[in-house]
């Protein structure tokens, strides 16, 4: 509640996917994007209903992403897209839908 707060009538789903940093060693900060092929880390996000996508939880184990949307998924009774490739899982509780 304390992540979505009174707009979760914006949102229909929530997502899991792979992530990297693509900041350069100049840039200050990070910059990460969506990258489900090489993933250094695992986002959890909120998908709006217009389109687009809310991060709402960054984790270094896919096990603790897939918990996490899991546990979003039942406070909001929403469906839960894992978008992570079947090399980069290491546990079998989250299927692709």
């Amino acid at each position: 509640d304390s992540v979505i707060g009174c707009f979760a009538h914006h949102y229909n789903a929530v997502e899991v996917h792979g992530v990297r940093n693509f900041a350069s060693a100049t840039d200050n900060g990070s910059c990460y994007e969506i990258d489900n092929l090489t993933p250094a880390s695992f986002s959890v996000y909120v998908h709006l209903k217009e389109g687009g996508l809310d991060c709402v939880g960054d984790f270094v184990r896919y096990d603790d992403a897939v918990q996490y949307s899991a546990e979003v998924s039942a406070e909001y009774g929403w469906p839960i897209r894992n978008h992570v490739l079947d090399q980069h899982r290491t546990t079998n509780f989250a299927k692709r839908q």
